[in-house]
């Protein structure tokens, strides 16, 4: 079983799937990078130039394709914030693996978002400018109340990150595993790839 990250921009998913790859001695694979070296370009130029839902279809894509190679070798998959909007997704998560939803305050998400470069360069806006002139702490609050019901749901556990470091959110996500399904923590053939 692959043990899914997901929740909102900011939350730490991309930086705590590369730990907690290497304390379970499993394979980490990041979605969306790996849409990008797909596609051979970015996520906000996907958005831009094909729209919102050619880069949800690369993205259902890339997951369903994921959870067959996957299978028989778990690995650690941090996803992109929207990855669980879509039903069929949803599916597949669930048939593949367990999930870990890590949340944060709005006001920490978009400090981490303002601290991290990729934000401005390989991040599309989540909403349409065309409405309204969105502020990042509105976007990042707006579509946090939108997805969070979908979040909750397909939450297997669900982890606060706003005053817990990299390695804190690691361990807290280790000891649930160690509860809930002991044998994510054996490591597999493969797993060093």
């Amino acid at each position: 079983m692959n043990l899914y990250l997901i929740g909102p921009r900011g939350c730490g998913k991309s930086s705590v799937g590369r730990l907690l790859a290497e304390a379970l001695k499993r394979p980490w694979v990041d979605l969306d990078e790996r849409i990008q070296a797909t596609a051979g370009t970015s996520i906000s130029e996907i958005f831009a130039n094909h729209g919102q839902g050619h880069f949800r279809e690369l993205e259902s894509n890339a997951l369903t394709l994921l959870a067959r190679e996957t299978a028989g070798v778990p690995h650690v998959v941090s996803l992109g914030g929207g990855a669980v909007l879509r039903p069929e997704n949803r599916r597949v998560i669930e048939s593949s693996g367990v999930t870990a939803l890590l949340i944060a305050e709005p006001k920490v998400l978009v400090e981490r978002l303002l601290a991290d470069p990729a934000t401005s360069t390989q991040r599309p806006a989540l909403v349409d400018p065309r409405d309204k002139h969105w502020s990042l702490l509105e976007e990042t609050e707006h579509v946090l109340a939108l997805r969070m019901p979908t979040y909750q749901q397909c939450a297997n556990l669900k982890l606060d990150t706003s005053h817990l470091t990299v390695p804190e959110v690691v361990q807290q996500i280790l000891r649930w595993v160690e509860r809930v399904d002991s044998s994510l923590l054996t490591p597999s053939r493969g797993a060093d790839a």
